[in-house]
């Protein structure tokens, strides 16, 4: 399971957030890095990534993101030259 750990500066204090990608050999290693440096640069920029997300899902889902999202729940391997990992912009 790849997972992801960051601090998030809040004023005086750091809060810990967590993020879930999903499980190996779903996502590879590739995919794992492009999503943790992704949540890295949001982070750089102050922006957290939690909070990115909640937004993101607030706004809708498109069709690709519910096949993905099933696809990674009942197993399936991605498509190559198909990435499955989620994209974040900042």
């Amino acid at each position: 399971m790849w997972k992801y750990r960051c601090l998030v500066s809040g004023g005086a204090s750091r809060e810990a957030r967590k993020a879930t990608l999903g499980p190996f050999p779903t996502y590879s290693i590739a995919d794992a890095r492009a999503w943790a440096a992704a949540l890295n640069e949001c982070t750089e920029r102050g922006i957290d990534p939690a909070q990115k997300l909640r937004e993101r899902r607030a706004a809708g889902m498109t069709v690709a993101e519910a096949h993905r999202i099933e696809g990674a729940r009942v197993g399936l391997r991605p498509i190559i030259g198909i990435a499955l990992a989620p994209v974040y912009h900042c």
